[in-house]
This record gives structure tokens, sequence and C-alpha cells, in this order.
């Protein structure tokens, strides 16, 4: 900070105003200095030396860490080609670029690697809490971690690198975000309690992982504790334990990325072998696992029952539109306990998964409370969510809600009010009506949570699913129980999107007293009335 000391005077007022002038235009031409441009440095293993000023490629430093002493925060490094058999701490901000900066590891064509080596020791630690950018090097044959952070709000970014010949490990705690993209690891070891790409997270750290491959690793692929944020187009093969573990708060988006061949060491574990697998679940965590591949894993996803038992009630998990294929032991293996909603997903085959609720199926397995129907009777994208077979029947029920009138099959105003409990506010009330009739599933939904703000019109029913008992009232005489899937708008006050919508309904008793409702949507901004709910007013009609 510039200080400025003022001295009082009476004479030469005149000269005064002028030196106050000049004084004035001085600091205007100083405050008006651009800031100091970032400084490139220079490293070569073969031809520098430590000595070197290290700020052109003729006069290099020879190591990453003497030209990491001389940088300032904001600086790149650019190192060449070579080997580096060194332990780096990088206690400042840097942008460390090697020679493939920028050039993706797969399926880019690279040039030669510099090769990073940290011996027993970790490879580069990072050791501030401003931004670190690691892009272009191979890291190699050390026996100690590749990269990792110890300091409480470090930010790496880590991109177009290949990680192999040695363990699989990385560890990251209580960091503000870690970018970890485009990364090839292949030909790892088990580094025993590494967790592969380890992020002890706390509730604001947010990764980003994406587009990186795993490939025929013999540790995990990740482990994410108490992190936000995104795993997407990421390709895991041949790794072991797991390809990603969420545990503890963790809420996250994962989509999109292929998990295949994924080993069990040893199947007492029976949630070892998963592509993704749950590890004791607590408030805040969340999965929401969309458009992914699960190919000839031990497990697709894995939910290990834990001590004390997983359990996902009540949180916002879900799996939609993804492809199990081949998984030898089971897709989807729920040992913990609330409902997984895994409807509209591929099963490999059209009948379904194969279970004791589904007699038929003969897909890949699910094993605990998986809630599976309706399922895809083709791969995803682009299969239609309408297995098992539509039932001929229609469902009626509720009354008319304020907009367009809602009509019966056969072309009768529905009158009779029905109501449920808000979920989110229970002093509120959710009013709802229905009309749907099969087959072909055709058919009207109107929801109104009044308490969320929320409204659900249906825009198409595909399917209409009878079946007997009713699933909230098995011993009343002649209940049943139907499911209702299509798609609907959804409409808040902060706009309207289109989403995939499943209604459960009960038709338990005349009068009605005991009949349940319950919906929810699948998309970006999901919505759950809650499980089945008994109606204040109004009752449903299976026939």
């Amino acid at each position: 900070m510039l200080v400025l000391e003022k001295t009082a005077g009476r004479r030469r007022p005149i000269r005064r105003a002028l030196l106050v002038g000049s004084l004035a235009l001085g600091l205007m031409v100083i405050g008006a200095q651009p800031a100091a441009a970032a400084t490139t440095w220079y490293v070569n293993s073969t031809t520098g030396n430590d000595a070197n000023n290290c700020m052109s490629p003729a006069t290099a430093c020879k190591t990453i860490q003497a030209a990491v002493n001389k940088a300032s925060s904001g600086d790149t490094i650019m190192v060449a080609a070579g080997p580096y058999v060194e332990s780096v701490n990088v206690d400042k901000g840097l942008s460390i670029e090697g020679p493939n900066f920028g050039i993706s590891p797969n399926g880019g064509i690279r040039g030669a690697e510099a090769v990073i080596d940290g011996g027993g020791s970790t490879a580069i630690r990072i050791s501030t809490t401003e931004a670190v950018t690691i892009d272009g090097f191979t890291f190699s044959l050390g026996t100690g971690a590749m990269i990792d952070s110890y300091t409480t709000g470090n930010k790496p970014i880590i991109r177009h690198n290949i990680f192999t010949a040695q363990v699989d490990a990385f560890f990251f705690a209580n960091s503000d975000s870690v970018t970890f993209y485009d990364n090839y690891l292949h030909d790892l070891l088990d580094c025993g309690p590494c967790e592969g790409l380890f992020l002890a997270g706390n509730s604001g750290t947010v990764a980003s992982i994406t587009a990186n491959v795993w490939s025929t690793v013999g540790g995990p692929g990740m482990n994410l504790s108490n992190v936000s944020g995104m795993i997407s187009g990421n390709h895991f093969s041949y790794v072991t334990y797991y390809g990603a573990l969420l545990a503890n708060g963790t809420n996250v988006d994962v989509s999109g990325n292929t998990f295949d061949h994924t080993i069990n060491p040893n199947p007492s574990v029976p949630t070892w072998g998963s592509g993704v697998r749950f590890y004791t679940p607590s408030t805040g965590f969340g999965a929401r696992i969309t458009g992914n591949t699960f190919s000839s894993n031990y497990v697709g996803i894995g939910v290990r029952m834990g001590s004390p038992t997983a359990d996902i009630t009540g949180l916002d998990v879900y799996a939609h539109q993804n492809n199990f294929e081949g998984n030898t032991s089971f897709g989807i293996r729920h040992d913990g306990m609330g409902t997984f909603n895994a409807t509209c997903n591929w099963w490999n085959s059209a009948s379904g998964p194969a279970n004791a609720g589904n007699p038929g199926g003969t897909g890949d397995a699910v094993s605990g409370p998986v809630d599976f129907t309706p399922w895809l009777t083709a791969p995803a994208p682009g299969g239609a969510c309408v297995g098992p077979v539509p039932t001929p029947g229609n469902v009626t029920g509720g009354g008319q809600i304020d907009g367009d009138p809602l009509f019966s099959p056969l072309g009768g105003l529905l009158t009779v009010p029905a109501l449920i409990p808000s979920l989110t506010d229970p002093s509120a009330q959710a009013t709802f009506g229905l009309a749907v009739k099969c087959c072909p599933a055709t058919g009207n939904l109107d929801y109104n949570d009044h308490g969320a703000g929320v409204r659900i019109k249906a825009q198409s029913v595909s399917g209409l699913f009878i079946s007997s008992p009713g699933q909230s009232c098995p011993t009343a005489p002649g209940s049943k129980h139907a499911r209702i899937t299509g798609s609907a708008s959804v409409i808040r006050s902060t706009g309207t999107t289109t989403q995939d919508f499943t209604v459960d309904v009960d038709d338990c008793s005349e009068p009605g007293t005991n009949d349940t409702f319950s919906i929810q949507t699948f998309g970006t901004t999901p919505y759950s009335s809650g499980p089945p709910t008994t109606l204040i007013g109004g009752n449903i009609q299976i026939h």
C-alpha cells in the first residue's frame, strides 16, 4: 500500500498546489501501471543446470523443483521431454506444463514424454491453496504417491497425463476443488490403503472427474468421501475392488461412463467388484446414475451392507437409462435399507432382470429392495421404458384440479376431490386427478403440490401395469396395485421442464379410505411425493 504523508505549510500556496498536483498525477501514473506479467520458466533434465536463470530453453533449469523455487504465483513452468527423478513440492499457484501439454493421452498424437519418477516419495505434492495445473506428463516407476495434497483448500487441476507402472495413488484432503480431466491410468499396482484417486473432502469440496480412462489397475479407481460434483465420460476397465466408491456425504452425478470387467479379489465381500459402490451413505448423500454402461463386472452397482446398515431412504439416489449387460453376479446388489429407484434401465433382456419379483426375467440379476419396473425393452438410448408388457385395464381417481378439467377414459368429468399431505409442508395438501387406460396406454394426470409449488401435468402415458394384491394393503380382499409411466411437464416458479414420471396407486377397498398414491419424476431437478401415502379424500379405482 502506498502511503503519502501530507505536510502543512503557510507559504508559497501556488508551489504547494503544484506539488500536490504533481503527487496526485504521479499516483495516477503509478496506479495505471499494469500488473507484472507472468513469467515462463524452462526445465530440461538433459541440458539444463539449476544454476541457470531458467528463463529460456537454452538456459533451462535441470529440475522441476529448481524452477518452482524461482517462480512466483501465476507463472508457467515448461518442462522438456526427459526423465525427472525427483519429489517436487509446489508451494504456489503455477501451471506446470509437460511436452504434451493439452494433448489427450486417450487418442491424441503425443510426442516424447517428460517422465516424473518420485522414487519412494510423492512425485508432486501441492502445499498451497492457489490453483495448480499439472498437464502433459507421464508419471511412472515410483513407489510413492503420484500427486497429493494435505493442505486444506487445495485446488489441483490435473489434465492430459499418463500414470503407469507404479502404484495407483492420489490423495487430496479437504480440497476446495479438484479437476481430473482426460488422463490415462494403466497397468498400475495396488497401493494398499491409497484407494486410487482418493478425495477426502468436506462439505465444500467440488470435483469434476471427466473423460479419463482407467485400464488394468490392481487397486480401486476412486474413492470420494464428502464430495459433490460430477463423474462423467470416464472408462473403467479391469479395475480391482470398484470403479468409483461413493461414501458418507458424497453427492454426485454419475453419467455417461463405462464400467467393464471390475474385479472382485475376494467374493466373500459381495459388493467388491462393483462399477459403482455405495459406502455408509449419510445425510446429504446423493447419487444420480444415468446413461452409463455396466458390462461384465462382478456387480454393476453395489450398496454395501455397512455397519451400521447403509440406508438410502429419503436420499437423492436413483439409476435410470443405464445398460446392465453381462454382469456376472448382479446388475444391482443392494444389501442395505431403503428402496433403490432403478426404473427405466436395460437389463440385457427385453424380459427384464432376473429377480423373484419378475419370474420371467432372464437379464442381469437384481438383489435387495430395488424398484426396477418398468424397464427398457431395448438398450439405452432409444429403448422404450415399457417393460413388462402393459396390462389391459383402466385406473381412475382424484378430482378436478385448478386449471384444465380432467376426464375419465369414458369421457366423464372427474369431480371427487383427492388429497394427500404435502411432503414439503405437512400442513399443506397436494391434489391430483388421473384417468388412464390400456391398451394402448393413454390418459391424463394432473398433480399439484401446493406446499412445494410444483405442478405435474402428463404429456403422454407410456405404460399401465396392474397387479394384485395392493402393495400397501395386501390382505384387503380384491385389492390391486397399478403403476403408470409417462412423460410430463413439471411446472415450478423457476420454469417448466419435461421429465419422465412414475405414479404408483393402490385400490384397497370401497369407498377408498385406505387407497394410496405416490408420484416421482426423473431429471436434473427430480420431484418425489415420498412413499405411498393414504388419501385424505377421494379414491382410486383399478379395473
